[in-house]
């Protein structure tokens, strides 16, 4: 079973009077913006380690990269 918490925010109350006037649960709306903000971020921490990998791979000369391939092949 997953374990809830509960966060709060402070939002003008003309916000809050126009999302009861249209029916939007502020609970889910707040669900739904934070998981498109952890994605977004996630994908932020990947390309920058992306980035730093790259920079180590480009110093491995391609002749040694095809190389550790063949010989992978090879042994399988």
């Amino acid at each position: 079973m997953q374990k809830y918490v509960t966060i709060s925010a402070k939002i003008p109350s003309t916000l809050r009077q126009k999302m009861r006037r249209l029916g939007i649960r502020p609970s889910k709306v707040f669900k739904v913006g934070l998981e498109e903000e952890l994605k977004r971020e996630q994908a932020l921490i990947l390309v920058k380690k992306a980035q730093k990998a790259r920079k180590i791979l480009e110093k491995i000369p391609i002749e040694e990269v095809v190389e550790g391939i063949r010989e992978d092949r090879a042994s399988r």
